[in-house]
Order: C-alpha cells, then structure tokens, then sequence
C-alpha cells in the first residue's frame, strides 16, 4: 500500500509539472498552485471560480468543504449545488 500512494503522490507531482508548476511552486506551496487547485472564498466566488474550472473543460470536480460542523458542511453543499448542477 505505500508504494502505490508514492506512487500516487509522484504522479500528482509529475503532472503539475507538467502543467508549468515549478519545484519551488510545489514545496512551498505557492500562492499560485493553492489558488488553482483550491476554490476558497464566499459561495459566489466559489461558484465563479468552480464554473471556470467547469467552462475550461474539467469534467469531474471533487468538492470538499471546510466546515466547523457536518451540518455547516451540507449547508455549504446545499449553497454551492446550483453552481454544480448545470
């Protein structure tokens, strides 16, 4: 099981690489590669950036928020779902 989530992890890497991501944008992390693998912010900014993301060709989108609570988790969910559902 761990060779194969190093396995995991260098292919992550490898691909970000591929896309531009320097050594130095993936230790750091940098402020770039956390703004674009992460969608933070208010629900419409988040829905915003999560229809760029969708409009640049993405057909699968993980959603994970960050709540205190379950219940603010499907708060969250329930806000964002619009935005999902096209």
């Amino acid at each position: 099981m761990a060779l194969f989530r190093e396995h995991q992890v260098t292919a992550y890497l490898a691909g970000w690489k591929r896309l531009g991501y320097t050594d130095s944008d993936i230790t750091g992390p940098s402020d770039r590669l956390v703004d674009d693998l992460v969608l933070w912010g208010d629900a419409a900014t988040i829905a915003r950036r999560l229809a760029e993301v969708l409009d640049a060709g993405a057909d699968q989108v993980l959603l994970t928020p960050s709540a205190p609570t379950f219940d603010s988790v499907v708060d969250v969910l329930v806000e964002l779902a619009p935005a999902v559902r096209r």
